[in-house]
């Protein structure tokens, strides 16, 4: 079956495959099964999957190529995936959020400015940004893949586009938080994947409520099954 074809099926749940949809369109990843079951899609480092209402997971598992990263779609194929594989670190349960508005409202308030982020910004965002080495931070500054936020010519906080496509690495300094910053951050980078042609989608770690609140602020809906990297 052809990409545009797989597209066409996904797109009939967004909120539930935008994370595939966006790694087959702009990720440069392809279609390693598709089947009533299932579909399975990789590229060299990393491996995604999700089951289709009523399909098999044993099916759509034994199509998952060894990578050094999988992210698995439902409860019930991460069971399947896990009583085949060996899984060596913890699993990280996320919730996928989803964005399926046109258009959205992001104003800048006067004395702000919000920029593109460059190898300049490299120490800043390396030193708040804790959840990933340097070496990660620095692919993200390099692929133009962050927005950080200035007020009266200091930057205070950033945003950007994980390389699988989600939206994250949002950071805000403690003396700036509580004004909206995140919000205003998370806003301007939904409008720029919109200019884009993409669809804005996060992956929230279970249990963070915070951001989840956020997003729910903004008008994400979130998917009715769980995502696990693994």
């Amino acid at each position: 079956m052809r990409e545009e074809d797989v597209l066409g099926v996904l797109s009939e749940d967004i909120v539930e495959f935008a994370d595939i949809m966006e790694a087959l369109r702009n990720q440069g990843f392809r279609v390693l099964h598709f089947s009533d079951d299932g579909i399975v899609i990789a590229d060299r480092h990393s491996a995604m999957a999700a089951l289709f209402d009523g399909g098999s997971a044993e099916a759509v598992v034994g199509k998952i190529p060894e990578r050094m990263l999988h992210v698995i779609h439902s409860q019930e194929l991460f069971e399947e995936f896990s009583a085949y594989r060996v899984i060596s670190e913890e699993p990280q349960l996320t919730w996928q959020e989803v964005y399926t508005g046109k258009d959205i409202d992001a104003d800048i308030p006067e004395g702000c400015i919000i920029r593109p982020l460059t190898m300049d910004d490299y120490d800043y965002v390396h030193s708040h940004y804790r959840l990933s080495d340097g070496r990660y931070v620095a692919s993200r500054l390099k692929a133009g893949a962050l927005i950080g936020l200035e007020v009266n010519g200091s930057l205070v906080g950033f945003t950007g586009r994980h390389t699988e496509g989600s939206m994250g690495m949002l950071e805000v300094d403690e003396a700036h938080r509580r004004k909206g910053y995140g919000e205003l951050l998370e806003r301007v980078l939904i409008r720029n994947v919109l200019q884009d042609g993409g669809i804005p989608f996060c992956h929230i770690i279970d249990g963070n409520t915070k951001s989840m609140l956020l997003q729910h602020k903004l008008g994400l809906k979130e998917a009715e099954n769980p995502v696990y990297w693994i």
